[in-house]
């Protein structure tokens, strides 16, 4: 009987702590209460299985479920998502990438989550395991088998949007991450890639295309009039002089590059991917697909790629190389005296792509280059005296600000990226399009000015220019204007 009562305990806790997640959970239906007492079950049962530990299970599966949800209510505060069943894989990177990682977590949630472990390990040293009996192993055989069954045929039932902040509140954080991912492995629908039947014999309309997917990058002055007009000169400059321009809508917030990414280089909407949308260079690393890439190909151009991070960072390497890239130039090709803060700055990007230029001068050329340099968080980095004066029109009236005056230094030198772009395009009779992968993670400084625009910005500049058109697109759309129509 104990182990009923600490099973009937540890389900109490679990739907208790749901109440914690952000969004909260709307209601409880039918299916949502049996799906969750199948997930606690099963985990609950193959822990008690494995350890013979009963209270560690009921600690165990209590404290699994709260880690999700300490995770979760973060990523929500930061980039407006919970997790999704996606994030556990992308996570993994933690211990490679901590500091793209960890600081996000409050220090709070840092120490609770190492204390929490160390109470855990002690508790399954000491506590005795329990001495199974042939009724109670009977019970957790017949609780290990029916439950994965369950769990399966009401993900299957249960109908959901895709889209996490809807359904996270129908179906609470647990529910969700399990319906997700049962979903997708049985989502069969076929994806239509714009590049698969048309453009592929369309001409670019230059034979020296440069693209930078710059870090964090939109014209900050949107966002308040204290930000000084002069900040971006050379951007403004384009204004006048590129053949498109705009704001640009990404399906990124804060972070996740590489669903901007995936939509550049292939021209779909990010949505069309379904449950895939949320990691797709994880899902399509091993698969040919229509691109971009494969229209320059085409017709002979060498494709190159540029990004001082580490290759497999996003599942970069294999999935670029499926695209059909050329060459991939890493952080290995930089040194650690081209940072600018804690990342490989523009300007050394800059001069990588002046030397790629140079070498191959003679072949049709496309660079893609991606920036890291105005990554956060930005928190980490420090002020500089009296570097306020330079980027804004009044003292800062709040430590919030410093981050903002910290992003401000980053895009003045993507700023001075694209006057030396466009300058050294100048004579190669080049196409350079910029644009930002997503909005930067400020989510209280938009708070505090009541900016709620989700847009970034883009240019796309021919040297010799045909006209000069102001256009909100989405980034699906903008490798369409590389060619002639």
């Amino acid at each position: 009987m104990t182990f009923i009562y600490l099973f009937l305990v540890t389900l109490l806790l679990s739907f208790i702590i749901e109440k914690l997640t952000l969004p909260a959970l709307a209601c409880h239906t039918l299916s949502q209460v049996l799906l969750k007492i199948a997930l606690i079950s099963f985990i609950f049962g193959l822990v008690l299985l494995i350890t013979r530990r009963s209270f560690f299970s009921v600690l165990i599966t209590f404290s699994l479920e709260l880690l999700l949800i300490v995770i979760s209510n973060t990523k929500f505060k930061t980039l407006k998502e919970p997790l999704v069943f996606s994030d556990i894989i992308l996570y993994a990177q933690v211990f490679q990438f901590p500091r793209l990682f960890l600081p996000f977590l409050s220090l709070g949630a840092l120490l609770g989550i190492i204390f929490g472990i160390l109470f855990l390990v002690v508790f399954l040293i000491y506590e005795d395991p329990l001495a199974f009996n042939v009724y109670l192993l009977s019970v957790l055989v017949f609780i290990l088998f029916m439950s994965p069954f369950l769990i399966v045929f009401l993900s299957q039932k249960i109908t959901v949007e895709i889209d996490p902040i809807i359904d996270i509140k129908k179906q609470g954080l647990l529910n969700l991450l399990i319906i997700y991912f049962i979903q997708n492995l049985l989502d069969k629908k076929e994806i239509n890639f714009p590049y698969q039947n048309n453009n592929l014999k369309t001409k670019p309309l230059a034979e020296t295309i440069v693209c930078i997917q710059s870090e964090s990058f939109f014209d900050a002055r949107r966002l308040s009039p204290c930000i000084k007009q002069k900040l971006l000169p050379a951007f403004e400059q384009c204004k006048t002089t590129a053949d498109y321009y705009g704001e640009l809508e990404v399906p990124a917030w804060g972070a996740n590059t590489m669903r901007t990414e995936f939509s550049f280089l292939t021209g779909l909407n990010n949505q069309e991917l379904r449950f895939k949308k949320f990691y797709p260079h994880f899902f399509y690393k091993n698969k040919a697909i229509p691109s971009l890439i494969s229209a320059l190909k085409a017709q002979n151009y060498y494709t190159l790629c540029i990004h001082p991070h580490p290759a497999q960072f996003f599942q970069r390497g294999a999935f670029f190389k499926q695209l059909g890239f050329d060459e991939f130039i890493d952080i290995n090709a930089f040194s650690k005296n081209q940072k600018s803060g804690p990342y490989i700055g523009d300007k050394a990007i800059m001069e990588k792509i002046k030397q790629v230029l140079e070498i191959h001068s003679n072949k049709k050329l496309f660079i893609f280059a991606i920036t890291m340099e105005n990554h956060g968080p930005l928190h980490l980095e420090t002020v500089l005296d009296n570097e306020s004066s330079r980027y804004l029109n009044q003292a800062p009236t709040t430590p919030l600000l410093n981050d903002l005056i910290i992003y401000l230094r980053h895009l003045n030198n993507a700023d001075q990226m694209i006057k030396d772009l466009l300058d050294e395009l100048k004579a190669k009779d080049g196409l350079c399009c910029f644009y930002g992968d997503h909005l930067p993670n400020m989510n209280a400084i938009f708070q505090q000015f009541e900016f709620e625009n989700n847009k970034t910005d883009y240019f796309i500049s021919l040297s010799k220019q045909r006209s000069n058109i102001k256009k909100q697109i989405t980034i699906e759309q903008l490798s369409g204007l590389f060619f002639s129509r």
